[in-house]
């Protein structure tokens, strides 16, 4: 039988045993959370790292997609001619005669039977947009004809009524499919506007506009660049996409000069790959004449897009513009102005004009009892 202090002394070592337990199980929790945080801080290092890596390995990917490679064949002058004067020597011969085509540099004073506006129009849905490009071209530019491209059987004989009675004539085009599949629905037309260099009865030039374009000023003056002594034969407006100075231009503003030569050149390289696909004509234009147009201000081809990214442009520019491109979203295919709000303001404002001038519901009418 143990004694009292052997009791005492039993309990005090018990004591003593579950603190030093205590302590050694709470250096050991200690212990465990620092390995815990070191872990943790170790896998956040590693994820954020990996996350900083793949955004960088994004960006490069972006730049080297989007950067021009400045290789494709259509820029060399061996494999392609750009212009009538090297296009009439691949396909003539060098003794070819020139002076057939005005270039002889003695600039003659532009006939305006011998140039014209042109646009395209291949499904009813564009009407709205039509009217108001042919409205406006006249309204500034009362003394140039206007030609519609359209694809027979395409539209209905309402619409033609419509179109003509705005001034515009009917310009019945083969079209030109494109030579990729796979390509945006929205583009799968527009191969055709290759066509207008075939249309050598305007030799002095052509200025063609999309019709989700309007026009805002006298802009035929533009003719005259691409006289024989300026050396061009092509003029476009950079492509204010993404909100930055461009180095490519967009289709649905050109300024161009007819040639049957430099038409058949286009057709014969148009389905080389060499080119942005996913763009269709303005891709393959903007690679056969990179190094060869003239490059015209931004004004005459205010894409809307840019109240994407530098929306406060609108009204800077607005007083300069010369003509509006409704690329991103279209007043007369969607009544949601989303954050386009102003440059739909401005076309419902023209379109507006346009229907107390013109009386477009008895224009309908009208051309529905034909």
């Amino acid at each position: 039988m143990n004694s009292p202090n052997d009791e005492a002394t039993h309990s005090l070592l018990r004591e003593t045993l579950k603190v030093s337990t205590g302590k050694v199980n709470s250096y050991k929790r200690i212990l465990l959370n620092k390995h815990g945080l070191i872990r943790f801080i170790i896998k956040s290092i590693i994820f954020f790292g990996g996350l900083t890596i793949f955004g960088i390995l994004l960006i490069y990917i972006y730049e080297t997609i989007k950067t021009p490679k400045y290789d494709s064949v259509l820029y060399d002058d061996n494999y392609v001619c750009h212009d009538s004067k090297t296009c009439g020597i691949k396909y003539h011969g060098d003794n070819y005669n020139f002076t057939n085509d005005d270039d002889n540099n003695n600039d003659k004073e532009i006939n305006n039977t011998t140039v014209a506006f042109f646009s395209s129009l291949y499904s009813d849905n564009y009407l709205k947009g039509a009217l108001l490009l042919g409205y406006t071209i006249k309204k500034h530019n009362p003394n140039h004809q206007m030609y519609l491209q359209y694809f027979p059987g395409r539209l209905s004989i309402d619409t033609i009524c419509q179109v003509q009675s705005i001034g515009w004539i009917m310009k019945p085009v083969e079209r030109i499919p494109p030579p990729w599949k796979g390509l945006y629905e929205g583009y799968r037309d527009q191969y055709t506007k290759l066509r207008m260099w075939s249309f050598t009865e305007f030799k002095d030039g052509i200025i063609y506009l999309d019709s989700d374009t309007v026009v805002l000023k006298y802009i035929a003056n533009l003719f005259e660049l691409i006289k024989p002594s300026t050396g061009f034969e092509f003029a476009a407006s950079p492509d204010l996409w993404d909100g930055k100075d461009s180095n490519t231009f967009n289709a649905g503003f050109m300024l161009l000069k007819p040639n049957i030569d430099v038409y058949n050149e286009l057709m014969r390289t148009h389905n080389i790959s060499a080119y942005e696909k996913g763009y269709a004509e303005q891709g393959f234009l903007n690679e056969f004449y990179r190094y060869r147009y003239l490059r015209l201000p931004e004004t005459y081809n205010i894409n809307i897009s840019l109240m994407k990214t530098t929306p406060h442009l609108w009204k800077v520019l607005l007083p300069n513009m010369n003509v509006v491109h409704y690329t991103c979203r279209k007043p007369f295919l969607r009544s949601d102005p989303g954050i386009y709000a102003e440059p739909y303001e401005f076309w419902i404002k023209l379109y507006n004009e346009m229907d107390k001038d013109l009386n477009l519901e008895k224009l309908e009418s009208e051309c529905k009892n034909k």
